[in-house]
């Protein structure tokens, strides 16, 4: 039976994200972009998407652009006490199920990532978890996973050299039942969902369906500090009609982690990805082995 309910359409048109709603707060409290983002720990560019996506959904100018900076327009002060309550009845609900972390932590962060990232990032963490006392050792990471196995770390992020052995990253939803999963973590670090790899190949070097369930999840998509974002793993991209779906989901932009043998699959990239966005109206990032 098809049900065509009037109200609830109207209902999803004016439907509003709570990311959008704290990027207009913190936009509202700084009157700047610059350093609503960095508040928000997100780029400015990322902000000023939210708030064109936010009075798109609206269909308001919620903001006026002047000389001392960003100033709420009339409907932007009409919307300014309503999403500071309902970001604080959130905060309220995620308060009541929150589980304290405390105690010591010791992390291994190789150079590089801690001169560009780690300040932000520990702010930020200090900021939702008070209770954690955070040790830091910043290094040339190929240390890193003999002490974590020798107890000195807690954990630590390794990059691994090209022709370096690494242990396969997959899902076991219980024991014996494993998914080939995509992990979307937003801007801010937040986890915001996954996608399970759908088509499972069984062809030459690529037997995955020995040990690898298809996807259960359907095809979610995430909304994202950038976008509204679809997932799509390796073998699917073969599969038109998942492009689709993710496009009548809503995704602007859609991933797709590849793993497969240096030139195996040049000439269908080549023409199976240009294809499938031009008929689906979305925009595609294929990566090779990361």
């Amino acid at each position: 039976m098809n049900c065509y309910d009037p109200g609830m359409q109207e209902i999803e048109r004016y439907a509003v994200s709570p990311d959008l709603l704290r990027a207009f707060v913190a936009v509202a409290q700084h009157r700047n972009l610059t350093r609503a983002a960095e508040g928000l720990g997100r780029t400015q560019s990322a902000v000023s998407v939210q708030l064109r996506r936010l009075e798109g959904r609206l269909g308001a100018r919620l903001f006026r652009r002047e000389a001392r900076g960003m100033t709420l327009t009339a409907d932007g002060l009409r919307l300014l006490p309503a999403a500071e309550r309902v970001l604080r009845d959130l905060e309220r609900i995620g308060a009541m199920f929150r589980t304290t972390l405390a105690g010591p932590i010791r992390v291994g962060i190789p150079d590089d990532y801690g001169t560009a990232m780690l300040q932000r990032i520990l702010r930020r963490f200090a900021d939702r978890h008070p209770e954690v006392e955070v040790t830091v050792r910043c290094g040339f990471s190929p240390t890193f996973p003999r002490a974590v196995r020798d107890g000195d770390l807690d954990l630590a992020v390794h990059a691994c050299a090209p022709d370096e052995a690494a242990e396969p990253v997959f899902e076991e939803a219980m024991p014996g039942q494993y998914f080939n999963t995509a992990a979307v973590i937003d801007a801010d670090g937040r986890y915001l969902g996954k996608f399970r790899k759908i088509h499972i190949p069984n062809i030459p070097d690529f037997h995955e369906k020995l040990f690898f369930a298809p996807g259960d999840l359907g095809y979610p998509v995430f909304e994202t500090a950038f976008c509204r974002l679809g997932v799509y793993i390796c073998y699917d991209r073969h599969f038109p009609e998942g492009w689709r779906q993710l496009a009548l989901n809503g995704a602007e932009l859609v991933m797709n982690p590849s793993a497969t043998g240096r030139g195996l699959s040049d000439h269908l990239w080549e023409l199976e990805q240009p294809a499938a966005a031009i008929a689906n109206g979305i925009l595609q990032h294929i990566q090779q082995l990361v």
